[in-house]
């Protein structure tokens, strides 16, 4: 998943850049077809964010994490709403912390009602051939991009901090076992003894 999840935010990053060369260039509607594409690779790094944390941190059972990806396909909401009691376990229990988390949950939710099922950035039209969006829309870029950005780095940091916490409980797990192995392997020396 991190390779994809990079290579999207980074090419949705290297189109940002693109569009402000254009915007500076003052070639708006050059630059006005970048936008959409670079909205779906950044709501694509959202997704997968989410779901390489579901796989690979939680720790839940292969079988339940495929059938959890499988049924909730493109969902944001669906994948937060699996993922708030790790992302909250991350945490220390402060009142920023919670606000934190109601913001990034804020976020999840206004994404996902606005592009449920991924085909928002992906398509021009919806399943009944209605446009998604008119002719005299105008997004702000550089603001959308900041949004997505700051979505994206917030699961980068739960996927560290869960990847962290992971990695000490498996160190600790190991450590245990080991010291119970020589304590068996002492007291069956200390019988073998006598």
């Amino acid at each position: 998943y991190v390779k994809y999840t990079k290579a999207y935010s980074e090419t949705a990053g290297y189109l940002r850049s693109y569009m402000q060369q254009l915007f500076m260039e003052k070639k708006y509607l050059e630059a006005e077809k970048f936008f959409l594409p670079m909205c779906y690779l950044y709501r694509n790094c959202v997704e997968l964010g989410q779901k390489a944390i579901w796989f690979e941190e939680t720790g839940v059972g292969l079988q339940t994490r495929c059938k959890v990806m499988k049924d909730n396909k493109h969902s944001i909401r669906a994948m937060w709403d699996l993922l708030k009691e790790y992302v909250i376990s991350c945490g220390n229990g402060s009142q920023e912390d919670d606000d934190y988390v109601k913001l990034l949950e804020k976020y999840c939710y206004e994404l996902h009602d606005y592009d449920s099922d991924a085909s928002r950035f992906r398509y021009p039209v919806n399943k009944d051939m209605v446009p998604y969006f008119g002719h005299n829309k105008w997004f702000d870029f550089a603001k959308v991009s900041e949004y997505f950005e700051g979505i994206i780095n917030a699961f980068d940091g739960i996927d560290a901090a869960l990847n962290a916490r992971n990695e000490y409980i498996a160190e600790m797990e190991a450590e245990y076992r080991a010291e119970m192995e020589a304590e068996y392997r002492a007291e069956m020396a200390y019988q073998d003894c006598w």
